[in-house]
């Protein structure tokens, strides 16, 4: 083979592997828009804090925690904070070994038991 033949080839492999890089690229970022869910512009409900704080905490998935239900009633507590017209409202309870507190405007807070 002459040089030039070889140079050729070299060219014609460098572009073949460009291609299939961007294809692979290509592939990775459909597969990683399909995992990802699209954000969410609605503000997270205190009952979602609730979970992600304590699934956070834990280091767990919040689909191991145990239901929150079981511990307290997430219609009532949703619609107490929503309808909270004083500034001393607080209500704690203990979910997944943590003491949580729910104050008027929606803060949470937590700690372990």
């Amino acid at each position: 083979m002459m040089v030039s033949e070889l140079v050729t080839a070299v060219f014609a492999l460098t572009r073949m592997v460009e291609l299939m890089q961007m294809e692979l690229v290509a592939t990775i970022r459909t597969a990683s828009l399909k995992a990802s869910p699209p954000p969410s512009t609605e503000p997270m409900t205190v009952l979602h804090r609730i979970i992600s704080a304590v699934a956070d905490e834990t280091g767990e998935p919040p689909t191991h925690l145990p239901p929150l239900h079981d511990t307290i009633d997430p219609d009532a507590l949703e619609r107490l904070v929503a309808s909270a017209d004083t500034e001393q409202l607080q209500l704690s309870f203990t979910y997944a070994g943590y003491r949580i507190s729910v104050y008027e405007d929606g803060t949470i807070d937590y700690h372990e038991r």
